[in-house]
């Protein structure tokens, strides 16, 4: 008999945000977390659509993303194309925001956590990662 061994999948995340700075900050987050996970970071959601093919186990997406090609884009809208080709794909809506009614609009979605912009974002985010991927620190 040939065995076959499979190679493990390396753990990544995605993370679309319209400020430099801030895609920055997620990503040294992540790093800080786990250097083995790879992350990739999107400032356009048609860049980060185009590449959502790979399937990343987590992506982390800003609430108030700004204007791409003459458009608005929502966090909304983001949710919604992806929940239409990868309806399991787990999401992280970041905002600085944190009315009742925000955060009841995205309830109905069931693979999506909401973390409110705030000094304990970094802890929020590495909780909710060591929910959804395995690493070796």
């Amino acid at each position: 008999m040939n065995a076959t061994t499979s190679t493990p999948k390396i753990p990544s995340v995605y993370i679309l945000d319209d400020d430099q700075f801030y895609l920055e900050y997620m990503k040294e987050i992540i790093y800080n977390y786990s250097s083995s996970i790879k992350t990739q970071t999107f400032c356009s959601k048609n860049e980060m659509m185009n590449n959502i093919g790979e399937k990343p186990d987590v992506i982390i997406l800003d609430y108030n993303l700004g204007i791409e090609n003459s458009n608005r884009i929502t966090a909304h809208s983001v949710i919604s194309d992806i929940e239409n080709e990868y309806p399991d794909q787990y999401i992280v809506l970041i905002s600085g925001e944190s009315n009742a009614a925000l955060l009841e609009e995205y309830k109905r979605y069931r693979n999506l956590d909401f973390i409110v912009k705030s000094p304990n974002v970094s802890q929020d985010i590495v909780s909710l990662l060591n929910k959804r991927i395995k690493v070796v620190h």
